[in-house]
């Protein structure tokens, strides 16, 4: 084989391998992508409002003890 062949068909071999991992890497995002709206998706569909719900929760009956106690102990401070 000619030193021109050589070189010739590694350029060949060079772009091949190139085309199998950018085919390889689009395969995998591909993938990747599919698997994420099917967990987005099945989340979604469960309880579309999970993530959403921002209605103030009901405090225990000691959290609202403590809350008070903390009220009735500033509101007796006087101004600065």
């Amino acid at each position: 084989m000619e030193e021109g062949e050589k070189f010739v068909a590694l350029i060949i071999a060079t772009v091949l391998f190139s085309l199998t991992i950018i085919g390889f890497s689009i395969l995998i995002y591909k993938i990747l992508e599919m698997y994420v709206q099917f967990v987005a998706f099945n989340i979604f569909r469960s309880n579309p409002f999970r993530y959403l719900d921002i209605r103030p929760k009901r405090l225990e009956p000691f959290q609202e003890k403590l809350l008070m106690q903390h009220f009735e102990y500033y509101r007796g401070m006087p101004e600065k």
